[in-house]
């Protein structure tokens, strides 16, 4: 049964705006190449494929692992794999292939570079090698190495049309197109993510935390901000701000030394994001080991997430959808107009009784949103606001799977199917969960007062049921009831949750006080009418006497 549920589960979690999906063999774990009306992607056995969405145009066996993106060069489409790079033409015939040792990734602007364990390699546009450049043979002492360092590997390199950058052992790199060495600075590792270069300033990371603006022709530090936390992305800049996200699973927005804003991720950002302009607004689009995230990159608020069943790679950006591939063999195209995102709680979670908020996110390109939510395909609830949530009461629902689905509707329309859609396991649990209870001590009877309850969350609890005095009252999250005169025993009930017992001193009216108060008033009255009649009385004869 525990199977039947999990396999269950594996096929129920679906994304909103889902505008194609295309089955690839194998995992898609780097970013796609865009090339015209087609999305191009290698897999970790080595096919490519050119995908017209939602159509394969042709595939190409490269016979090993494809290590990093795909690239367009010349007129060609790039691959580089496990031992070679393999040039293909538009419509999927061989261009040209070369062995190389060790291929980690490649780039390209003049010519293609390819960082292998010679160093960086440059190829012509027939593949035949221009030139070679190894870490170390700058230095005019001794000979120069054959060999990279041990456990040493150059990153990704950023091509410009006039130089080459990368990283290596410590050091941050500069090569001319030329083959010859500019700079060098010794920053620290840097991980392997290209830099960004923005008007003459590159902006890299580093293992240590350190976002460095570096100057593109002598190398000097230009800005440092220190994050401690290692640089796992590729540097975007927006609006004089530098975005890079982390292996403590943040993503950071810095300007000189200051942070700007920070965002805690579910888990550490893909090496490529990409930043889409838009009149709109800009939406930066990034990928965790499990989700998408659509991020407003001003101020760092999420206008939409996705999670996936399996690691999504770094996306891209293709006819007002978002493109990726995962591990489990997909590459999806995802429509960046409209979405309905579930936040909380996580997919597969399990749940009691107990009532649950679900909450969430609502976006449109084009103007406020309505959401609706439903479960288990019943009827659609509507909800208010960008940030919605809903109450559930999992006790109305038999135990097992129960599917939460929500969707956007805008002046556009509603979104199609699929939903964006989680899985919830209802279970019966041993456990209760417990209600904070507040009440009065003490009240007049007959009187109507309140009794609240709030979960350990501080949410209020609907569905209460409240007995005293052989009554019942109901509520949601404040019951209000009166009690007749007595110690009266209350409880305080709710599916899911610990009862809860307690005593309320209804107290009767005070017939002996008011009495008692009434003959004190009236002895008050009377004795101040007795000075006033005598003061009065004396004011008379003194009169008398003058007259």
């Amino acid at each position: 049964m525990k199977k039947a549920i999990i396999l269950l589960l594996l096929l129920s979690l679906s994304f909103a705006g889902e505008a194609w999906k295309v089955d690839s063999g194998s995992a898609v774990e780097n970013q796609p190449l865009v090339y015209g009306s087609r999305v191009i992607v290698g897999t970790s056995e080595g096919r490519v494929y050119s995908i017209e969405p939602p159509f394969i145009k042709w595939s190409y066996n490269i016979g090993e692992q494809v290590v990093s993106s795909p690239l367009s060069f010349d007129g060609k489409i790039i691959i580089p794999s496990q031992s070679k790079v393999t040039a293909l033409t538009t419509s999927g015939g061989l261009a040209w292939e070369i062995d190389l040792p060790g291929v980690k990734s490649v780039s390209a602007s003049d010519k293609v570079y390819v960082a292998d364990d010679n160093g960086i390699q440059a190829l012509n546009s027939d593949g035949t090698i221009a030139w070679n450049f190894m870490p170390g043979s700058e230095d005019t002492e001794g000979a120069p190495p054959e060999d990279l360092a041990p456990g040493q590997f150059l990153t990704r390199p950023l091509a410009t049309p006039s130089y080459v950058v990368f990283g290596y052992n410590g050091y941050a790199y500069a090569i001319r197109t030329s083959g010859t060495f500019f700079w060098k600075n010794q920053v620290g590792n840097l991980w392997d993510a290209p830099p960004t270069l923005v008007a003459n300033t590159l902006y890299t990371g580093t293992s240590e935390g350190i976002v460095y603006g570096l100057d593109m022709f002598n190398g000097k530090v230009k800005t440092q901000t220190n994050l401690f936390e290692q640089i796992t992305t590729t540097p975007i800049e927006h609006n004089g701000n530098i975005i890079v996200g982390t292996s403590e699973n943040h993503l950071y927005s810095v300007t000189g030394e200051e942070v700007e804003w920070s965002l805690e991720l579910d888990g550490m950002a893909n090496s490529d994001m990409v930043l889409v302009p838009s009149a709109q607004g800009d939406i930066l689009y990034l990928t965790t080991k499990k989700s998408l995230y659509a991020v407003e990159p001003e101020d760092g608020q999420i206008l939409f997430k996705r999670t996936f069943l399996d690691w999504p790679g770094s996306p891209a950006f293709f006819n007002n959808q978002v493109v990726l591939g995962t591990q489990d063999a997909k590459v999806y195209g995802i429509d960046s107009s409209q979405a309905c995102s579930i936040l909380y709680p996580p997919p597969d979670s399990q749940i009691g009784d107990a009532e649950l908020t679900i909450s969430g996110l609502a976006y449109s390109r084009y103007g406020s949103p309505s959401v609706q939510l439903r479960i288990n395909e019943g009827e659609w609830n509507g909800l208010n606001g960008t940030e919605w949530s809903y109450n559930l009461d999992p006790s109305e629902y038999p135990y097992g799977i129960m599917e939460v689905e929500c969707r956007v509707s805008d002046s556009s329309g509603t979104e199609n199917k699929p939903y964006s859609k989680i899985s919830l396991v209802h279970v019966e649990e041993d456990t209760e969960a417990i209600m904070t209870i507040t009440y009065p001590s003490s009240v007049r009877a007959d009187a109507e007062f309140n009794i609240t309850a709030v979960d350990e969350e501080g949410n209020p609890i609907s569905n209460l049921e409240v007995s005293a005095a052989g009554n019942t009252f109901t509520g949601n999250g404040k019951v209000t009831l009166s009690l007749p005169p007595g110690n009266q025993e209350v409880v305080v009930e709710r599916p899911g949750y610990q009862s809860e017992t307690f005593s309320i001193d209804s107290k009767g009216e005070p017939v002996l006080a008011y009495a008692l108060g009434a003959v004190f008033l009236a002895g008050v009255a009377a004795y101040i009418y007795f000075l006033f009649m005598k003061k009065k009385k004396k004011k008379y004869i003194i009169e008398e006497k003058h007259s």
